[in-house]
C-alpha cells in the first residue's frame, strides 16, 4: 500500500513539471540547441527571473569568446558588444529555425565590419563561395562549438588561405606584392628590385623565355575555389644569371673567352661592332672595312658562324673584271689598283693608263672610265682589251663614230679627224670655210658652225647638201612679196648684203612709185603696215601690192563748193 502510494506521488509531481515547462517554453529549440531540452537546462542559457545572459553564451561558443577576446572579427566590434546575442540569435522557434538573423539579408552584409573590406574581384562573390567549411582554419574546423556547415568563423586573410600557391613557395607569402583584388593575372612586379636587374634588350624579353614551366608541383590540398592545378609551375628561382652562358649559348664555342661585355651589351645582342679589336686576330680591319657589319663576313647563325678566307679579296668580294687583270705570274693582284680605304675610284691613274697604248691627253683626261671601259651586258664585266680599237690613237672614229658620214673626207690630211678637231675640247677648232664652195663673208663669219650644220636626231653632223641660198638658212620675212615671176628663189641680195641684215640697198626710186616732194618725209611704216601671216605664226610687212593713186593712200578729196 505504501508503494503505490509513493509511486502515485512521483507520477504527479512529474505530471506538474510537465505542465510546468509547457507553460515556461515559447517552443522548441533549433537544431543546434536540441540537446538543451528540458527544464533541468534552462539555466545554462537562462538566468532565473533575468533575460538571456551573453556570457552564459560564449561559456558554450569559447571559439568566439576566443576571437572576442582577441578583438578579431565582426563580433568584436563595438556596435555589436552592445547588443545582446538574442538580438541577432533567437531560439525557441522550432528545430528549422535559422538562428542567424541579417538585418538586410545576407548578400548585404557589409562585410567590411567583420575588419576585411572585400575589394576588386572578391566584391563579386557571394558568400557560400567562401565560407565553405573545406577553407576553414584547421584550428577552428576541429572546434566542438562550431559548425562547419554554416558557421562563417574560421576564414584566414592570407591569400594562400583560399588560392592555391601557383609559385610553389618560391615568392614572398604576401601576394599584394605583385597581384591586386582587381585582376589576378595583371601583376606590378618590379624586376628592378631583384638579384638580376633588367636592362636594355632585356628589358622587352617576355617573361617565360627565362622564367620556364620546368617546376614539379608539391602535393598539396585541392582548393574549391580554383580548378586543380595542372601541368609543371614556372620557376622563378633559384635561377644562374652571373654569366651570359647561363641562358645563352656561346656561338664562338670559348675561342673569345667568357667576358661576352667584351664586345655585346644588352642594348643590341647581335654585338658591338666597335668594341671587338680585330686586331687581335690574323686579318686587321684596315679603311673600309672598319665600317662593315661582322655578319657581312661571318654569315650563319650560331655556332654555325663562318670564318671567312681573308688572304685575297675574292672569297668575299666578286671580281667584276672576271680574271682578265689579274696576272699571277707578274704579281699583279686586286691591290694593284684598289686599297681598303675605298674601292672607288680605283688607284691605276693617268701616269700608269700612259704606260699602255692610249694615252690620254687633253680632254681625255676628264672622261670616266665608265664612258670607255663599258659592260656588253648589264651584269657583265667590264671591258678593258677593246681589242685594240682606239688605242693606237689614230683613229678617233673607233670610240666617237664618224659624225659626218665620210663628208669630211676631202677637207682632211694625214691627221685624220685632228685636221679640224683637237683633243682639247671635241668642237672643231678653226677650219678655212674658203677651201669649200661657200666663202663666208659678213656676218656669216661671226656664226658657229652649228648654226648651219645642225645635229640630227640620228647625232650625225651634216657638212654636204646645204643650200646656198638664202631662204635654204633664212625665213623669208616678206613672204614671198619679192618672188620674180619664173624664179623659184627670192634674190636677197637685191637689197641685203652679209654685212648687216637690216641695212638695205634698197631704192624707192627704182620702183614704180618713185617718191618725191612731200612724200619723201614719209616714214616707211606710213604706207607699208604690218598684217599676219596667213599661218597664224605672226606678222610681215606689206610691200606689194599697193596702190599708186592718191586716194589709194588719201581717200577721195572734196571742193571747197562741194562739187
Amino acid at each position: 500500500m505504501k508503494r503505490w502510494v509513493l509511486s502515485l506521488f512521483i507520477l504527479t509531481l512529474a505530471s506538474l513539471a510537465l505542465q510546468a515547462h509547457a507553460q515556461l517554453s515559447p517552443g522548441k529549440l533549433a537544431k543546434a540547441h536540441a540537446n538543451l531540452e528540458g527544464i533541468s537546462n534552462c539555466t545554462k542559457c537562462h538566468e532565473l527571473a533575468k533575460a538571456i545572459d551573453g556570457a552564459r553564451c560564449l561559456d558554450c561558443h569559447s571559439t568566439l569568446a576566443a576571437r572576442i577576446k582577441a578583438k578579431k572579427g565582426l563580433h568584436s566590434q563595438r556596435k555589436v558588444q552592445d547588443k545582446s546575442c538574442i538580438a541577432c540569435h533567437s531560439d525557441h522557434h522550432g528545430r528549422d529555425f535559422k538562428m542567424i538573423r541579417w538585418e538586410k539579408g545576407e548578400e548585404s552584409f557589409d562585410h567590411a565590419e567583420t575588419g576585411w573590406k572585400l575589394e576588386g574581384r572578391h566584391s563579386e562573390l557571394k558568400c557560400k563561395e567562401c565560407h565553405r567549411p573545406e577553407l576553414l582554419h584547421p584550428a577552428l574546423a576541429k572546434a566542438k562549438d562550431l559548425n562547419s556547415r554554416t558557421t562563417r568563423l574560421g576564414l584566414d586573410k592570407a591569400c594562400i588561405s583560399c588560392h592555391r600557391d601557383e609559385h610553389q613557395g618560391q615568392l614572398d607569402k604576401d601576394c599584394t606584392t605583385c597581384h591586386s583584388t582587381q585582376e589576378w593575372k595583371k601583376t606590378r612586379f618590379d624586376h628592378q628590385k631583384a638579384q638580376f636587374t633588367l636592362g636594355g634588350k632585356h628589358a622587352n624579353v617576355a617573361c617565360v623565355k627565362c622564367h620556364k614551366a620546368d617546376l614539379p608541383r608539391a602535393a598539396v590540398k585541392s582548393f574549391v575555389v580554383e580548378d586543380p592545378a595542372k601541368g609543371l609551375a614556372t620557376r622563378y628561382q633559384p635561377l644562374s644569371f652571373s654569366r651570359c652562358t647561363d641562358c645563352h649559348t656561346d656561338p664562338h664555342q670559348g675561342r673569345l673567352g667568357q667576358d661576352c661585355s667584351q664586345c655585346h651589351s644588352t642594348e643590341g645582342f647581335q654585338g658591338r661592332d666597335t668594341a671587338f679589336d680585330h686586331t687581335r686576330t690574323r686579318y686587321p680591319l684596315t679603311g673600309a672595312h672598319q665600317s662593315v657589319k661582322c655578319a657581312q663576313c661571318h654569315k650563319g647563325q650560331g655556332a654555325a658562324r663562318q670564318r671567312p678566307a681573308y688572304k685575297n679579296c675574292t672569297p668575299c668580294h666578286q671580281d667584276p673584271h672576271e680574271g682578265k687583270l689579274t696576272l699571277p705570274a707578274s704579281g699583279r693582284d686586286c691591290a694593284s689598283c684598289h686599297d681598303t680605304r675605298r674601292f672607288q675610284p680605283s688607284l691605276f691613274g693617268q701616269a700608269r693608263h700612259n704606260e699602255g697604248k692610249a694615252k690620254l691627253e687633253g680632254a681625255h683626261q676628264a672622261v670616266a672610265c665608265l664612258d670607255c671601259h663599258t659592260r656588253p651586258a648589264p651584269k657583265a664585266a667590264l671591258r678593258f682589251d677593246l681589242g685594240g680599237k682606239a688605242f693606237s690613237g689614230q683613229s678617233c672614229v673607233d670610240c666617237h663614230g664618224d659624225a659626218h658620214m665620210s663628208q669630211a673626207t676631202p677637207w682632211m690630211d694625214d691627221k685624220g679627224c685632228l685636221s679640224c678637231h683637237s683633243v682639247a675640247a671635241w668642237k672643231a677648232r678653226d677650219f678655212d670655210h674658203n677651201r669649200t664652195q661657200w666663202r663666208l663673208e659678213g656676218k656669216h663669219q661671226e656664226q658657229g658652225c652649228a648654226k648651219c650644220h645642225k645635229v640630227t636626231v640620228q647625232r650625225t653632223v651634216p657638212l654636204k647638201g646645204m643650200g646656198s641660198a638664202c631662204v635654204d638658212c633664212h625665213k623669208d620675212e616678206h613672204q614671198g612679196q619679192f618672188r620674180e615671176e619664173g624664179i623659184s628663189q627670192v634674190d636677197c641680195a637685191r637689197c641685203h648684203s652679209p654685212r648687216a641684215w637690216k641695212e638695205t640697198s634698197f631704192n624707192h626710186d627704182n620702183s614704180r612709185f618713185p617718191l618725191d616732194g612731200r612724200h619723201k618725209d614719209v616714214a616707211c611704216v606710213e604706207c607699208h603696215a604690218r598684217e599676219a601671216r596667213p599661218d597664224g605664226t605672226g606678222d610681215f610687212i606689206r610691200y606689194k601690192a599697193l596702190g599708186i593713186r592718191c586716194e589709194d593712200c588719201h581717200g577721195e578729196q572734196r571742193t571747197p563748193t562741194g562739187d
